[in-house]
C-alpha cells in the first residue's frame, strides 16, 4: 500500500494555498507557473526566484551555528537555527516545520523549506517496504499506488530471477530496476518533464 509522505499538492503551483503564498511573498501565477517559470511553490535552486539581486556569486555557505542572512541588503533573519526534533507539529497530517516561519520573513517568493511529515514504520521484518523518491516527471503520469504496484513488480520479478540478490551487496541492482522500470512507465505515457527516481530500500 502506498503512504504518501509528501503534500498531497506536492506545493504545485496550481494549488490554491501554494499559489496564494506566492502572491502574499510578491510573485505570479500565471500558466500554472510561478513567475510563468517555475511549477513548484517550494524548490533548491532557482536564485531568481529566491531573491531579486540574488546570484550564484553573491550566495555563500553559512555555518549551522550562524542565523540565516542574504547578502545585497535583504532581511537578515535571526532564530532560524531550529532542530527539527524540537519543533511541534502544527496540521494534523504532517507538518512545515517552524523553520519556514523564519523564511517567511526572506524576500524569497519561492521557499526551499520543506514539508516535513512523521511517518511511523509498522512493518514486520518479513515486509517489503521501500521508498520511491521522484520528481513530477514521475508523478504527473503515474499514481502514488501505481508507482508502488509497478515497483513492487520488479521487486517480485528480480527475486524470482535472483533469489539471493537482497541478501547480498547487489541490492543496489534491485533499487535499480525498481527505478528503471518507474522512468520506463512515465516514458511510454508521454511526460513532457525531465525524470528523476530513486529508490531506498528498506
Amino acid at each position: 500500500m502506498a503512504i504518501r509522505l509528501t503534500s498531497l499538492s506536492d506545493h504545485c503551483a496550481s494549488d490554491a494555498a501554494g499559489a496564494q503564498g506566492i502572491r502574499v511573498r510578491g510573485g505570479t501565477i500565471q500558466r500554472g507557473r510561478v513567475n510563468d517559470s517555475l511549477t513548484v511553490t517550494r524548490a533548491f535552486g532557482n536564485y531568481a526566484l529566491k531573491e531579486p539581486s540574488l546570484s550564484r556569486k553573491s550566495t555563500k555557505v553559512v555555518r549551522e551555528d550562524e542565523p540565516y542572512s542574504v547578502d545585497n541588503g535583504a532581511t537578515a533573519l535571526t532564530s532560524c537555527k531550529q532542530s527539527l526534533e524540537a519543533d511541534e507539529l502544527r496540521t494534523a497530517g504532517g507538518a512545515t516545520s517552524s523553520m519556514a516561519d523564519c523564511f517567511e520573513q526572506a524576500n524569497a517568493i519561492v521557499l526551499s523549506v520543506p514539508s516535513v511529515t512523521r511517518v511511523p514504520l509498522p512493518f514486520d521484518q518479513t515486509e517489503n517496504a521501500f521508498i520511491i523518491v521522484a520528481c513530477d516527471g514521475l508523478f504527473d503520469v503515474v499514481s502514488d499506488q501505481d508507482a508502488v504496484n509497478l515497483a513492487m513488480e520488479a521487486w517480485l520479478r528480480m527475486t524470482k530471477s535472483f533469489p539471493t540478490l537482497v541478501a547480498d551487496e547487489s541490492a543496489s541492482s534491485m533499487a535499480e530496476a525498481m527505478g528503471r522500470l518507474l522512468i520506463d512507465v512515465a516514458l511510454q505515457r508521454c511526460s513532457m518533464d525531465n525524470i528523476t527516481v530513486q529508490i531506498i530500500l528498506l
